[in-house]
């Protein structure tokens, strides 16, 4: 098992859910800053101290979450003592993840992780989109999207010869795939 990363007074949070706002070039700006600078991904819901108006504040992190030396080009929150966090260093390894560069059905509905230790997946899950996938896809599934109108599971990412494999071919979900798979699959522990 990894150790846990240690979080410092004056470290940077970005809490995940200040994400979802981003556009595509603004998430894939974040994750290149997370590469070069180390953040640490935050794998399981952790808790840390950060400052706030009224003063500091314990804070439960969410998986996607990132901590950092170094300040990161979107709105962050201030960590306030030293703890440990379940998380990895991210960059740590060069990412590896593959995306579908076309798809032939649009499916509507919500994503549902498969694997309930996987972060990438654990990042989507419960997220609604409208995305366009490949029909045929091969690996072991890890996050589906269930069809709105048929009830019918579609893979959304797999695990395919120890690589991601997004089968999203656009759709905001895709994004949030590729910013999830390649930060976490840099971790020393990652895929």
């Amino acid at each position: 098992m990894d150790a846990l990363p240690r979080v410092d007074i004056g470290m940077y949070l970005v809490e995940f859910a200040n994400i979802f706002t981003l556009s595509r070039q603004e998430l894939m700006s974040l994750r290149d800053w997370a590469l070069a600078s180390g953040a640490v991904l935050v794998t399981s819901p952790s808790i840390v101290s950060v400052s706030t108006a009224s003063g500091p504040v314990r804070l439960a992190v969410g998986v996607g979450s990132l901590i950092s030396s170094e300040k990161p080009p979107i709105r962050w929150l201030q960590i306030t003592s030293h703890d440990w966090v379940d998380g990895c260093p991210s960059g740590s390894k060069e990412p590896n993840y593959h995306v579908a560069d076309s798809g032939d059905i649009k499916v509507k509905g919500v994503a549902v992780a498969i694997d309930y230790r996987d972060p990438p997946s654990l990042m989507a899950n419960s997220m609604r989109s409208e995305a366009m996938l490949r029909s045929q896809t091969e690996g072991q599934p890890l996050l589906v999207i269930v069809d709105d109108e048929t009830g019918k599971q579609w893979p959304l990412m797999t695990l395919r010869e120890g690589a991601y494999e997004i089968n999203a071919a656009e759709g905001k979900v895709r994004d949030l795939l590729e910013y999830a798979a390649s930060l976490y699959s840099s971790c020393p522990s990652g895929v």
